[in-house]
């Protein structure tokens, strides 16, 4: 995902472990589907198995180095298409960690809250 948006490591994650989660990083909520020509912020497990060509999602933007108040960015979800044949594949990589945040115990209610890269899920 980093490679296809140009973000940086720190605009992704926590420095370490045990630093504090802070508002404005990426979240689970910082996704957005289009599986099917639906629009969906939390996809079932059948919907993001059933993706394909011309599906995809968006990354919205959190606050970010060059950007601090989400103004310039914030407002420009980067959208990452699916493909199954990429060696890397940024839409593909999200869904399974969709998948993992789901059979972990992920709910909707704390997309928000829930960042989206870690060592575990939340």
């Amino acid at each position: 995902m980093v490679a296809e948006t140009d973000m940086r490591k720190a605009d992704v994650s926590k420095p370490t472990k045990l630093s504090p989660f802070q508002r404005g990083k990426l979240t689970f909520a910082s996704l957005r589907w289009c599986i099917n020509g639906e629009r969906l912020a939390a996809p079932s497990a059948v919907s993001l198995l059933a993706i394909a060509h011309g599906d995809g999602c968006w990354l919205v933007f959190g606050i970010l180095k060059n950007d601090a108040f989400g103004e310039s960015f914030g407002s420009k979800p980067a959208w990452l298409p699916y493909s199954p044949d990429a060696p890397h594949n940024a839409c593909r990589s999200l869904i399974a960690l969709e998948l993992a945040a789901a059979a972990a115990g992920l709910v909707d209610a704390v997309r928000s809250k829930t960042p989206l890269f870690g060592p575990v899920l939340g």
